[in-house]
């Protein structure tokens, strides 16, 4: 059919971590000291929900050993004694999103709300949940490698994601690794991350007329960011914390 712009996204990107760690933080987003929970104080849109998307990516052989500290606090790691370094863990990049109350209703909020919904089935959700991205800036190769920026793509299709939630807070973790093939690609933007601009939209895609128009949830631009080691900080949460 017909493609129309979307209109205004139904959400605010509120906050963004970036951390390190030895295996991937579930549910990283619900934890007692989450930006989730302080996000209305950011915006003065009422907001209807939070949406957070954890992306778990591999650290490879750069990731350092990670310092005993207070749990679910990080460290720049700045006093680190060098490596050898462990080969292993992850870098996990935790977006943050507001979902506006003004754009509670509608078909592309309930089917929002059909995708968070608890007894809604992980093989439903993996069929819906899609991002779009796009190269703004950056080396050819790497535009080549992530492709067109108007090609979107089902992530549930070639990647494991995992789904939780606590009251107001909805997560979708996306192991980026997953796959031979997009294990490769990100392996390439991580060497060229200080020289890419990198567009992410996300949504939840309409299957059926009745679900239409499909929306944007929300989106962020990634801006030559530096992965170098003792610039990321390392989570050292405990399962206690949110006891």
């Amino acid at each position: 059919g017909k493609k129309a712009p979307s209109a205004r996204g139904a959400s605010e990107l509120l906050a963004v971590e970036l951390f390190r760690a030895r295996s991937p933080v579930e549910a990283v987003g619900s934890r007692r000291s989450a930006p989730s929970h302080t996000l209305q104080q950011r915006t003065a849109s009422p907001l209807a929900s939070v949406f957070v998307v954890s992306l778990v990516i591999p650290a490879g052989s750069g990731v350092l050993p990670l310092a005993p500290l207070s749990s679910g606090h990080f460290s720049d790691l700045s006093e680190t004694v060098p490596g050898p370094f462990p080969v292993g863990g992850v870098l996990q990049l935790v977006l943050y999103f507001g979902v506006l109350a003004a754009a509670a209703s509608g078909p592309a909020h309930q089917l929002l709300r059909a995708f968070t919904a608890p007894d809604t089935s992980d093989a439903w959700r993996n069929g819906r949940f899609k991002i779009i991205p796009g190269v703004e800036a950056g080396p050819w190769i790497v535009r080549k490698a992530v492709g067109n920026k108007s090609t979107p793509a089902i992530l549930g299709k070639q990647l494991k994601q995992t789904f939780s939630s606590s009251p107001g807070v909805f997560e979708v973790a996306v192991d980026c690794n997953s796959s031979p093939a997009a294990g490769r690609i990100v392996s390439m933007v991580k060497s060229q991350a200080r020289h890419l601009a990198v567009d992410l939209a996300f949504l939840i895609e309409p299957q059926s007329a009745s679900e239409l128009a499909e929306r944007v949830l929300g989106c962020v631009r990634i801006s030559h960011v530096s992965l170098a080691n003792g610039l990321i900080p390392a989570y050292c949460g405990t399962e206690g914390e949110d006891e």
